[in-house]
């Protein structure tokens, strides 16, 4: 098995923006449901990247950011507070 570093990742990917949040999507995909979940993305969901699914007694999602050489935690920091304003604190883990 080899080692895929960041550099080989942006190396072999033309936009790495998008395909660094596809690939966080079929992670989240396998993690939480097997890869078996079909996802809805909308800029209508604040905060987030896909509509929030229910798994268990709660809902889930995720937010994925690629920031290169440098990191802008206002981006973070805004995602989270959309998240939280539209959906609630306790209603996404």
């Amino acid at each position: 098995m080899s080692i895929v570093t960041w550099t080989d990742f942006e190396k072999n990917n033309s936009n790495i923006k998008k395909d660094f949040e596809d690939m966080c999507r079929v992670f989240f995909n396998i993690k939480f449901f097997n890869g078996d979940a079909i996802f809805t993305k909308s800029p209508n969901h604040p905060g987030v990247e896909i509509e929030p699914i229910k798994c268990g007694d709660k809902f889930i999602s995720f937010q994925s950011k690629h920031f290169g050489s440098t990191t802008s935690y206002s981006e973070i920091e805004d995602s989270i507070s959309k998240a939280t304003k539209h959906y609630g604190k306790n209603q996404l883990i």
